[in-house]
C-alpha cells in the first residue's frame, strides 16, 4: 500500500481513526469517499498519505468493470488498488483463525495456512471479475499460492447458507424431507441474493440438493439504507459541513 501499513481491523480499527491520537496530515484531501472505486489515480490526484487511512464499505467495488483496475478511496480521499485493501483484511482474519486453532489445538505441531482448506464465500450475484479479484486478494494474503486450487475455494454466501439449513433444522426437530424445496434469502449488508433448492438425498451421512432457478438478486443490501439517510442528512445541513463531520467524527 505505498508507505501505508496495516494497523488494525473492524471495530478496533474505526476506534482508532476516531480517537484523533493519531497523528494526521490536514494536508490530506476531505473529498468525499465511502469507499468508493475511482479511475487509476495519477500524482496530480493522489493526496499524500496521513499517518492513519480509514477505509470502509468497499466490498461492492469488487462488481466493477472487469476490464478495469479498481482502487478505493479511504475517508480522507487516499486511494488504494482494492484487492490490496481487501488482502490485508483476509490477512489479519487467517492470523486470527490460526491464533485460536493453534491456541485449542492439542497436537504437537504448529498448523499453518498450508494446512488449511480455505473456503470464501461470495455474494451470488458476484461476476467472474469479482470472484478473480477475491482469489487473487486471498492469494496476497497468503491464503494459498498462486493458482493452488486445491487450497482455496470460494463458495457462494446462499449455498453456504443451504447447507447450514440442514443442521439447523436438525437442531430444532425440523429435519428437511426428500423433495422438499425452499428458498434462501440472504439480505446482507451489500448484496441481497435469493437461490432456491430442491432435497434430492438426505440421511445421516448425506445431504444433496439441487438449484431449482439460477441464483439471483441485486446490490439491495443494508448498507443502501444508510447511504439514504446520510444523503439526506448532508442535503439537511450541507454537504460541506456533513462532510466535516463524517471525516472528524465518523464513529458516530
Amino acid at each position: 500500500m505505498g508507505n501505508l501499513v496495516f494497523h488494525s481491523f473492524g471495530f478496533q480499527a474505526e476506534a482508532a481513526y476516531a480517537s484523533g491520537d493519531l497523528e494526521e496530515d490536514d494536508s490530506a484531501s476531505d473529498s468525499e469517499s465511502d469507499g468508493a472505486a475511482s479511475s487509476n489515480p495519477t500524482e496530480n490526484d493522489q493526496p499524500k498519505p496521513a499517518a492513519f487511512e480509514y477505509f470502509d464499505r468497499i466490498k461492492m467495488n469488487l462488481h466493477k468493470d472487469p476490464g478495469q483496475p479498481v482502487f478505493v478511496s479511504s475517508v480522507r480521499g487516499y486511494k488504494v488498488k482494492i484487492e490490496i485493501i481487501i488482502a490485508e483484511c483476509l490477512r489479519f482474519l487467517m492470523k486470527k483463525i490460526l491464533t485460536e486453532i493453534n491456541q485449542a489445538s492439542s497436537i504437537n505441531s504448529t498448523i499453518a495456512p498450508k494446512d488449511i482448506f480455505w473456503v470464501l464465500t461470495i455474494p451470488a450475484i458476484w461476476t467472474n471479475a469479482a470472484k478473480q479479484r477475491m482469489r487473487m486478494a486471498a492469494e496476497l494474503a497468503g491464503l494459498a499460492k498462486r493458482n493452488e486450487y486445491g487450497k482455496l475455494v470460494l463458495a457462494l454466501e446462499p449455498e453456504a447458507a443451504a447447507i447450514e439449513c440442514r443442521y439447523f433444522a436438525k437442531s430444532v426437530s425440523s429435519d428437511l424431507k426428500q423433495n422438499q424445496k425452499f428458498l434462501v434469502v440472504d439480505a446482507g449488508g451489500g448484496t441481497s441474493d435469493i437461490l432456491a433448492f430442491q432435497v434430492t438425498s438426505i440421511s445421516d451421512d448425506d445431504f444433496t440438493m439441487k438449484e431449482l432457478i439460477q441464483p439471483t438478486g441485486g446490490p439491495w443490501g443494508s448498507t443502501y439504507i444508510d447511504k439514504k439517510f446520510t444523503q439526506f442528512l448532508s442535503d439537511l445541513v450541507g454537504q460541506e459541513l456533513f462532510e466535516e463531520f463524517r471525516v472528524k467524527h465518523s464513529s458516530d
